[in-house]
């Protein structure tokens, strides 16, 4: 959702109100950054299950 209000609208003032209005953030850009972060968070734990699995064969 983040990198549609960066790319759907033109200027910084629809960008900032789409912003706060769907996101719940100040810019588009703190809403990309938090879903990279969740994305991250939810790869860490499935990889280390996934190292620990093939480490007991």
């Amino acid at each position: 959702m983040g990198f549609y209000v960066a790319t759907a609208y033109n200027t910084q003032e629809s960008m900032i109100a789409a912003s706060e209005r769907y996101l719940s953030t100040s810019n588009s850009g703190e809403a990309i950054n938090q879903g990279m972060l969740l994305v991250m968070a939810g790869m860490v734990p499935g990889l280390l299950a996934k190292i620990a699995k093939n480490m007991r064969r």
